[in-house]
């Protein structure tokens, strides 16, 4: 049988006749004994350790796919439709404004683009993912839309889940997420496609 824990009781009688200051010794001695082997208990035996529950949470995030869509805002907020999947291919689509006048669009970054994600980008985004805890929102929380900014939405494909969340001001964990997310387009060399690419909304 195996123990977590295992305490031990010892209980010593000690019955001395005669000179009370043989007694004490006596004693003492006995009591010494004791704190030295309970000190060598403690010491030989190995620190009880737990595991980190969030290194265990972190370890069993499975990732499927990310869908992030951005709207228009009064401004010149870019549109994005952005697609990533486990595989690290990219699709995107989106519609800037040049020089943030929302008057003409900017036509380098507009359009229809594929590409994949190299390795260390992909692991940026893994790690982004885990450290926003957006696996712990529910959907519909924070959905405050009332304002005139870009609403952003993301889809997340993960463990066999689907996770739908819309902000147009996110908690303050997804600032860097959706910050990745906004300037995916400038962190890699994507291709430009004539096609017609489609997202899930």
């Amino acid at each position: 049988m195996r123990y977590s824990l295992l305490i031990v009781f010892q209980v010593i009688s000690q019955l001395c006749f005669g000179n009370p200051e043989t007694a004490k010794q006596i004693n003492e001695s006995i009591q010494n004994a004791e704190n030295e082997a309970s000190g060598q208990f403690f010491r030989l035996s190995e620190p009880v350790g737990f595991p980190d529950q969030q290194q265990i949470q972190d370890s069993l995030f499975n990732f499927s796919k990310l869908i992030f869509h951005t709207s228009t805002c009064f401004g010149s907020c870019p549109v994005i439709h952005l697609e990533i999947s486990s595989d690290k291919s990219i699709k995107y689509s989106g519609n800037y404004f040049k020089d943030e006048n929302f008057n003409e669009i900017d036509s380098a970054r507009s359009g229809n683009f594929k590409g994949q994600l190299p390795d260390e980008l992909y692991d940026e985004l893994y790690e982004l993912i885990i450290q926003s805890k957006i696996t712990k929102l529910e959907s519909g929380q924070n959905q405050i839309l009332c304002c005139d900014g870009a609403i952003k939405t993301i889809i997340l494909y993960h463990n066999g889940l689907r996770k739908y969340y819309q902000f147009m001001f996110e908690p303050r964990k997804l600032s860097e997420l959706i910050s990745f997310l906004y300037t995916m387009d400038q962190k890699e060399d994507l291709t430009k496609v004539e096609e017609k690419i489609t997202f899930e909304k």
